[in-house]
């Protein structure tokens, strides 16, 4: 998928929106989203929540896919294996999607996530399942 096509999908997500994400860039085989963080994305502790890391890392992974995949195809992550590394905090959380290796129905897809100075806060590796879109209607 093109650049203009990754910024459409994330302003018609509503889950992509009410978490403030926003497509920033990408190459072939890698995608970089933001997370512009507000209050309800933290904890009693004041920092992010994980669940709110895990989704920018979701997101991240199948936006650095969706550079990849063609036309007619789609994507769902079938696993993802998360590690917080330190608490994040500030205002932007920055995510970096590279992937590792595209068959024709898996992808393997690695997500870093960064704070607002650049330190890495998580790291995730995401097995994304991929399957040929169907039409409503179709079997």
């Amino acid at each position: 998928m093109d650049r203009k096509t990754l910024i459409r999908l994330g302003e018609k997500s509503p889950y992509f929106q009410h978490l403030n994400m926003a497509f920033e860039d990408s190459g072939k085989g890698w995608a970089r989203v933001r997370m512009d963080v507000r209050s309800h994305h933290t904890n009693v502790n004041g920092v992010v929540h994980g669940g709110a890391i895990s989704s920018l890392a979701d997101q991240t992974a199948m936006r650095a896919l969706q550079t990849l995949l063609p036309e007619g195809r789609t994507a769902s992550t079938a696993q993802m294996d998360l590690h917080f590394l330190a608490p994040a905090r500030g205002k932007v959380l920055m995510g970096d999607g590279n992937v590792r290796k595209m068959g024709r129905k898996t992808a393997f897809v690695d997500a870093e996530i960064f704070d607002a100075d650049g330190n890495s806060v998580a790291v995730a590796r995401c097995t994304i399942m991929i399957s040929s879109s169907q039409k409503k209607g179709e079997a």
